[in-house]
């Protein structure tokens, strides 16, 4: 009998120790499914956060590359007005620089009309009166013209 009663009251003792690390376990395993269940709660708002910084991202790069075209248009066009406003501006030059050798022709022919009016004065003056007119310097008639309009040897004609 005495061994019975002993090996009862093991037998309950093993029982109450397994029941002890049951309840130890369970609570340990409630425990750690939380703790899963609050990590994957987590984890699922980390993700979220990663998809909506990603569609910013996305936006961003799209507005970015939105401004960098339109900031390229903007300097194409400036630089085609540049250029337009520079043509324009060549062409207005060239007109200018043409009517100034046109009207530097048609005072050269002018001042070559004059010197051959006071030539003839000069010679009519030498036959008749019998004295000398003084000389009159002679100026260049050569014509300025595009070709020409560079060549240093006429500058001294307008100085």
């Amino acid at each position: 009998r005495q061994s019975i009663y002993e090996e009862v009251k093991t037998l309950r003792s093993q029982v109450k120790h397994h029941e002890r690390t049951s309840e130890l376990a369970s609570r340990q395993t409630n425990e750690l499914q939380s703790k899963v269940t609050s990590l994957e709660h987590e984890l699922s708002q980390a993700y979220e956060s990663i998809q909506c910084y990603k569609g910013r991202e996305a936006r961003m790069n799209d507005e970015r590359a939105e401004r960098e075209r339109d900031f390229m248009n903007q300097l194409n066009d400036a630089c085609s007005s540049m250029e337009s406003t520079e043509r324009t501006l060549m062409e207005e030059i060239m007109k200018r620089d043409m009517k100034i050798i046109e009207l530097q022709n048609l005072w050269n022919e002018e001042e070559a009309r004059r010197m051959k009016i006071v030539r003839e004065r000069r010679e009519g003056s030498v036959h008749g009166s019998g004295s000398v007119a003084p000389p009159v310097a002679e100026t260049s008639t050569k014509n300025v013209t595009e070709e020409n309009w560079n060549d240093d040897s006429i500058i001294g004609q307008f100085i």
